[in-house]
């Protein structure tokens, strides 16, 4: 987590340009599951999780190259959501609140993070959009890694 973390940071000075208040980051839970989604409702963003994800059941205990091996990307052009590598969050976790909720906010403390999207290991019903894994951001295995987004500052 840490790792990925410090990647962001370094984006920052081998692509130079960002807009004004932005910077790259890891996605907040909601962010990663808003994208994963891509507008769709159900547990998948395609027809069925062998044409979306390389899981358990078909990845042959192996990451796949994304650029080489890539399934079907969702209705906003992305790949690998689920399956294939489970992706850190920048959220430190917590329950989720009572009620209805629009994007909520990381508690500022706390010592677990937020994996979201199954990886090739992963049985199928870990390979869903609202799946959360829960570990220590010094945990490391080969079937987690990361995206980067870009995310406006706060404060």
């Amino acid at each position: 987590m840490k790792h990925a973390l410090a990647f962001c940071e370094a984006m920052k000075d081998r692509l130079p340009g960002l807009p004004p208040g932005y910077k790259f980051s890891l996605p907040t839970e909601a962010q990663w599951e808003y994208a994963c989604r891509a507008g769709t409702q159900g547990p998948l963003y395609g027809p069925s999780l062998d044409a979306v994800a390389w899981y358990r059941e078909n990845s042959g205990d192996s990451p796949h190259a994304v650029e080489k091996d890539a399934k079907a990307p969702n209705a906003w052009g992305l790949v690998g959501m689920l399956g294939n590598v489970a992706e850190w969050c920048f959220d430190r976790f917590t329950p989720y609140p009572d009620g209805f909720t629009i994007d909520p906010e990381s508690p500022a403390s706390g010592s677990d993070q937020i994996i979201r999207g199954g990886g090739y290991t992963s049985f199928d019903d870990s390979c869903r959009a609202a799946d959360r894994v829960v570990n220590s951001p010094s945990f490391s295995f080969t079937s987690c890694g990361f995206r980067v987004c870009l995310r406006p500052v706060k404060g």
